[in-house]
């Protein structure tokens, strides 16, 4: 089991947002973190980010292909929920995916169109 939850946790590869101007970024993923939200750690993972709107999209597309941040070139994709809170520097996003394969490398992005992706 401990196995699995590290094959997960490694294989599963996030990219920081490639665009760098601080008013194109406002609305792009920042602080892209996985976790679990269910006990089966080799066929879920929960993706988590923080942007600065609540619409700036709540969307994971991802593949076992690598597409080179090209968001249209993704397979799957799952539509998470936004929320915030109190004292927050922003809005956190969340998406579940479930059905994963375990021992499966899958790359991802993560965003929305309003917002942007990331790479």
């Amino acid at each position: 089991m401990l196995a699995d939850v590290i094959l997960v946790a490694l294989s599963l590869v996030a990219f920081l947002p490639s665009k760098v101007n601080a008013t194109e970024t406002l609305g792009l993923p920042i602080h892209i973190h996985l976790t679990w939200q269910q006990s089966d750690t080799s066929r879920t993972i929960a993706i988590t980010w923080q942007t600065s709107y609540s619409d700036s999209g709540d969307i994971v597309a991802y593949d076992t292909v690598p597409r080179n941040g090209n968001r249209s070139l993704y397979v799957y994709s799952t539509t998470g929920t936004a929320h915030t809170y109190s004292g927050a520097s922003g809005h956190i996003h969340d998406v579940e995916l479930t059905g994963l394969e375990p021992d499966t490398t899958y790359y991802f992005v993560c965003g929305g169109e309003q917002g942007g992706y990331s790479s």
